[in-house]
């Protein structure tokens, strides 16, 4: 369906386990070319039992672009090659 409508870009919005998965199965469809963006960047910094480093890698094949809602979260996004806008 998402190939037929063709949306100039795949927004998904905070809720991560969900989006996620719905984003893993587009690529697993092989739907390319659509813009993906992700509104409300995880909180990888509040991850303090896990590696925020590893939560971003996994993250880079899924987005395109994240946009996060604290001005500080940008700078481990940027760490790590993951675009990302403060908005």
């Amino acid at each position: 369906e998402v190939e037929r409508l063709k949306p100039n870009a795949i927004v998904t919005i905070d809720a991560k386990g969900f989006n996620f998965r719905l984003l893993q199965s587009l690529n697993a469809g092989g739907v390319s070319g659509i813009p993906r963006i992700h509104y409300v960047s995880p909180s990888i910094w509040a991850y303090n039992h896990r590696d925020p480093v590893k939560q971003l890698r996994n993250l880079k094949p899924l987005v395109d672009h994240t946009l996060a809602i604290l001005p500080f979260e940008k700078q481990y996004y940027d760490d790590t090659g993951v675009d990302c806008t403060f908005v």
